[in-house]
């Protein structure tokens, strides 16, 4: 199996538009609009530069942002990751709670009450 060259784009923001850089293929620069528009374009540059298919190598796109709003994206994701954490404990507490309210024979309707969820909700938690 032959194994795909990875090109890193270094993406960096010049107004209202996106300047795209291939480090490893000099002379390579496109610009796109949206961050979204970023790997068609630059797939379109590549293959015209090396004469090869747009979908015969892979794409790592480095977004440069000022240090200020990096330092916050980094805070943000490290908040993200957090929350996705202390949600998943909240919601085996509550599995785990559900079903000892169970045990002792509250019905799911009261379960609702005492956890403050609809009762459709006690049911997917007892599943």
């Amino acid at each position: 199996m032959v194994e795909m060259i990875t090109y890193r784009v270094v993406a960096e923001r010049d107004g209202k538009w996106w300047g795209l850089e291939v480090p490893e293929i000099p002379g390579t620069f496109s610009q796109a609009r949206r961050l979204d528009q970023v790997e068609e374009t630059i797939r379109d540059a590549i293959s015209l530069m090396l004469e090869v298919a747009k979908d015969s190598f892979d794409l790592e796109i480095d977004v440069q942002l000022p240090q200020d709003e990096l330092a916050q994206l980094r805070a943000f994701k490290t908040a993200q990751e957090k929350a996705v954490k202390a949600q998943a404990e909240s919601s085996e507490r509550a599995r785990l709670l559900v079903a000892q309210l169970e045990a002792d024979g509250l019905t799911m309707r009261d379960i609702g009450q005492v956890l403050g969820v609809s009762h459709q909700r006690v049911s997917q938690l007892a599943a």
